[in-house]
């Protein structure tokens, strides 16, 4: 106490650094990429909300120590789409909280490992058939991505056998498929539509955030549909606050 306050009974300098110290957020919790060995190379960061807090300060390195960092950014969301990174690379990432009162402590970090080079990674090939990816992170809160591919064009494809012509020609119809994507509830009504538009062939990613559609989702199982072409696929995703 004496060594708060002086001897008028006035703060000291160490008291008002106290009282700041304690209204700071806490290190928000981090939730992924936590320990992937196969991360992609721009993968999202994600964390939860630090009560009382406005922004985050997100810092990216190669460095167990923090000592060299690559990214050192303040952004006021609990996510961060980070842009590509080294192939085959461990980072190291935390953050911090802030408020009008001050910045709280780091975060424990996380650690990740990208795609080695040699990979043959999800954005670095065409695909030859549709596929519906599960969504990462699962479960999420609030924002999650989704994954899908639709096929590749026959210029794409070896051609010569009758076989592989109707299946060029199968492909063919599928190069500006309309493509929908879209969020269920557990009783089958419609929550979001992400995506609902001509895509031609390739490789895609949407996020969904549960907290842009028009009101707050309750914590719970839901369901992602992708429909193309002939093609449809359902997963499951969960919402966990």
């Amino acid at each position: 106490y004496a060594f708060l306050l002086d001897y008028t009974g006035r703060p000291r300098p160490a008291f008002e650094w106290l009282k700041s110290y304690i209204k700071a957020p806490k290190a928000p919790q981090l939730l992924s990429p936590e320990h992937a060995a196969d991360a992609p190379r721009d993968p999202l960061l994600v964390w939860h909300k630090s009560e009382t807090a406005v922004s985050y300060n997100v810092q990216l390195t190669r460095s167990r120590t923090f000592d060299t960092l690559i990214l050192d950014t303040t952004v006021t969301d609990t996510v961060l789409q980070l842009d590509t990174l080294n192939a085959g690379t461990r980072y190291y990432w935390r953050v911090s909280a802030t408020n009008e009162f001050g910045t709280g402590v780091f975060s424990e970090p996380f650690i990740f490992v990208t795609f080695e080079a040699t990979d043959i990674s999800y954005y670095e090939q065409y695909p030859e058939e549709y596929i519906l990816f599960q969504n990462y992170p699962n479960p999420f809160n609030p924002v999650t991505t989704i994954k899908y591919s639709i096929p590749v064009n026959s210029r794409q494809l070896a051609v010569g056998s009758q076989k592989s012509q109707s299946f060029n020609h199968s492909i063919n119809q599928s190069e500006s498929a309309l493509v929908l994507l879209k969020i269920y509830d557990m009783l089958g009504r419609e929550v979001a539509v992400l995506v609902e538009d001509y895509q031609p062939a390739g490789n895609y990613k949407v996020m969904f955030n549960a907290n842009t559609v028009g009101h707050s989702l309750p914590s719970g199982v839901y369901f992602y549909t992708l429909k193309a072409g002939n093609f449809q696929e359902t997963k499951k995703l969960i919402l966990m606050k």
